[in-house]
């Protein structure tokens, strides 16, 4: 189940970056352009999965650092779908900007 979590982890991140709680944070900073930089499996059960993302973004050298890296944890669930695994549904259960200025 590992390595079928490693393949869908840029699914994950699109999701996450996307979704109202993360993109709410990434309006906040003076950062663009988030994106998958490492994550942490932190638990898989079956076709359920836990893991901590760290989301980095690029700052805007012209204004002041309000943050440009993001951690979320994010539990989901994986599907089969004909020969490929799916992320059938997720949810954000903490998310934070790491670096505040």
């Amino acid at each position: 189940m590992k390595k079928i979590i490693q393949r869908i982890m840029p699914t994950v991140a699109a999701a996450i970056v996307t979704s109202e709680e993360v993109s709410a944070l990434i309006a906040t900073t003076n950062a663009t352009d988030f994106q998958l930089r490492a994550y942490e499996i932190l638990s898989e059960d079956g076709l359920k999965f836990t893991v901590r993302v760290f989301l980095y973004g690029h700052q805007n050298k012209g204004r002041p650092l309000c943050g440009d890296k993001i951690e979320a944890t994010v539990s989901g669930e994986l599907k089969k779908q004909e020969d490929s695994w799916i992320l059938e549904k997720y949810s954000i259960n903490d998310h934070k900007i790491l670096n505040l200025a």
